[in-house]
């Protein structure tokens, strides 16, 4: 392919397991690469760098199918092709006019991350997991695509903590149940965007979600499985650009979505399926200024050759 397009990287990747005793094993790892995305059109700068990602977890196995773990990590995410184009050709829109921005050079995303879970087991047909977390994100890339401004930036730093319970259990030989929970809340430093400091945190980020979902094999239709599912996502907080570039808070709705489903076996190993987002027709937006679709119906068929 052109050069244009080349996106070489390299890794090296090592790991050592050691099971300390019986119930406790230990995982140490350190992954090494390095990366250069050259141009994408005449207006981008090649970019290039490398790095280190060590990782460390132990897991104990406790009692009556119970087990503790902790992990402790440092990840990093290199910019991708589209996000160094907006990160080198911000706009910002005056009337009928696209006012270049430039923006510093976009920055590899680095975070350092904790998190330690408890899980149990309930026999064979349930199971419980807890999780906390907290997240060091140092060049946080951040994308906005406003109505007046357009690209893509690093925010200096970024804090992420919260907490999240997962459950799923089957209900006799042909029904099963599953839930998640998440609970989360973020805070942040150097954002370019918003110089007057409107926002604590991270946009579009609500501090609670929660899914749950059934379903039950239909033994005399063919072995179908028919599903329903809700979803509720927390009222959560944004920045939008008003009129001339001058930023407000708006804050975006809480709502809860249903859906439905039925997935039917067909000859030769294919799968057709009937879906129902969307029941109630809720009039919902993740987004502000952006309402998402109401009741969709469909059908699908899956193609195994």
């Amino acid at each position: 392919p052109p050069r244009s397009t080349l996106f070489p990287y390299t890794t090296l990747f090592r790991s050592n397991i050691s099971r300390i005793s019986d119930r406790l094993t230990v995982t140490a790892g350190l992954r090494r690469y390095d990366y250069i995305i050259h141009s994408l059109t005449p207006s981008t700068k090649e970019l290039s760098g490398s790095g280190l990602s060590p990782k460390f977890s132990a897991n104990y196995d406790l009692t009556d199918g119970q087990s503790l773990s902790f992990s402790a990590y440092h990840a990093e995410r290199t910019p991708g092709l589209p996000e160094i184009y907006w990160a080198q050709n911000a706009v910002k829109v005056a009337g009928a006019a696209r006012i270049p921005v430039a923006l510093p050079e976009l920055k590899t995303e680095r975070n350092r991350a904790a998190e330690i879970s408890y899980a149990k087991k309930f026999g064979r047909t349930a199971s419980v997991r807890a999780t906390a977390y907290a997240y060091r994100i140092s060049d946080y890339i951040m994308s906005r695509f406003e109505t007046n401004w357009t690209g893509i930036y690093n925010i200096d730093a970024v804090a992420i903590r919260g907490f999240s319970l997962e459950a799923d259990g089957k209900i006799g030989k042909l029904s099963a149940i599953s839930a998640n929970a998440t609970w989360q809340t973020s805070s942040k430093e150097g954002d370019l965007f918003d110089a007057d400091k409107l926002l604590g945190g991270l946009d579009s980020m609500p501090k609670f979600k929660f899914n749950l979902s059934f379903e039950r094999t239909l033994p005399g239709f063919r072995g179908s499985t028919a599903a329903l599912g809700a979803r509720y996502v927390g009222p959560q907080e944004q920045i939008y650009t008003f009129g001339k570039n001058v930023n407000r808070l708006v804050r975006v709705n809480a709502f809860t979505l249903f859906d439905a489903g039925i997935k039917i076996p067909v000859s030769g190993g294919h799968q057709a399926e009937i879906f129902i987002d969307n029941i109630f027709d809720k009039k919902y937006e993740e987004k502000f200024g952006y309402p998402l679709m109401g009741r969709t119906v469909g059908a699908s068929m899956k193609l195994n050759f």
